[in-house]
């Protein structure tokens, strides 16, 4: 039976323009991770650079042609610091794996990078070129033809003729042969044969490992040879090496990093605070509110955290409310005053 061909990804990092600064000093020291199917790739670093050019190639192995267009290509760009600190975030971008082509089909292809939150500063774009090629499995060698072996098998041997009293003296040997025979099968045979006794195995000394019997062997052999028949556990060359690349990351690869906001509403101050009126203080980030505890004093030191991911807006703003009881039993509440970051 054919072998099914293999497939592989290629991604060409082309380049990058109109970078976001992020150095400090105006200029960025940009690379990227490019991620695939569980796989992880790097390109080299331009230094101080807010147009790199990479033009490196960059190739995955794809497990599942069946899966493929479910699969998410992602590249990640950032800036290299170099100095043992955290490396900044510079755009990203993802490519289903739907839209991919198969060689021959590609073309350069510039993608917006896009933010990660709403508060990242990212600019500019990427050029890629992706595609996939399908490789032949390698033709197998033709058996070599045997018509030459049949040949030589086929061809008489030369026989040497002997001289004609060589051949009488042969003939008298044959003769006398049958006669040998007879003389040794009319030999008597010894009355009441005893069979002979095999030696009784030795009892095992205390101390001492008793023999192995052979059945273990037999049964690695059998089981090496079962494995040699059964081609489905032989693990594939190219999965090995997406193993062994794997196994180099750190663990933080394996979870996702949430950034959070956090926000401590410690104290107030009011010039001239109301008897039996309670204070707290409100905050909001577009549609996302939350609002302290209730207290006479003023002081709430409470902390609260922001997913990032989940806002849709850029400010912040910080409300502070009073709560008065009245007599019909009826709060009322007035502002005092907004702050917005």
């Amino acid at each position: 039976m054919a072998e099914s061909c293999t497939r592989k990804l290629v991604v060409e990092v082309c380049n990058a323009k109109n970078l976001m600064p992020k150095d400090g000093q105006g200029t960025a020291s940009a690379y990227a991770i490019v991620d695939f199917d569980g796989q992880r790739r790097r390109t080299k670093t331009k230094s101080r650079d807010l147009n790199p050019e990479w033009d490196e190639k960059l190739e995955f192995v794809v497990h599942d042609k069946d899966s493929m267009p479910s699969e998410m290509l992602e590249i990640n760009l950032y800036n290299d610091k170099k100095n043992g600190k955290r490396n900044t975030f510079l755009g990203k971008v993802k490519i289903a794996g739907s839209t991919l082509v198969k060689s021959g089909s590609e073309a350069l292809i510039y993608y917006p990078l896009e933010k990660r939150s709403v508060f990242s500063q990212i600019k500019g774009e990427i050029g890629l070129k992706v595609y996939y090629v399908d490789e032949d499995p390698p033709a197998p060698e033709p058996a070599a033809a045997p018509a030459e072996q049949k040949s030589e098998a086929a061809a008489p041997v030369p026989t040497e003729e002997k001289p004609p009293e060589e051949v009488k003296e042969e003939q008298k040997k044959e003769e006398q042969k049958p006669k040998e025979e007879a003389k040794v099968e009319q030999k008597p045979l010894p009355e009441n044969p005893k069979p002979e006794e095999a030696p009784a195995p030795a009892a095992p000394v205390d101390g001492q490992n008793p023999p192995i019997p052979h059945t273990d062997k037999q049964k690695q052999v059998k089981e090496k040879s079962e494995t040699a028949e059964r081609p489905d556990l032989v693990v594939n060359e190219l999965e090995l090496r997406s193993l062994a690349g794997d196994r180099s990351r750190s663990s933080c690869d394996l979870v996702d990093r949430t950034p959070f906001l956090y926000v401590r509403v410690v104290k107030a101050k009011q010039a001239k605070p109301e008897s039996g009126s309670s204070v707290y203080a409100k905050l909001v980030i577009g549609t996302h509110s939350i609002k302290t505890k209730n207290q006479s004093e003023k002081d709430w030191d409470q902390a609260f955290a922001f997913d990032k991911e989940g806002l849709n807006s850029t400010s912040l703003e910080v409300s502070m409310w009073t709560e008065e009881k009245k007599d019909n039993d009826q709060i009322a509440e007035s502002c005092l005053g907004t702050v917005s970051f």
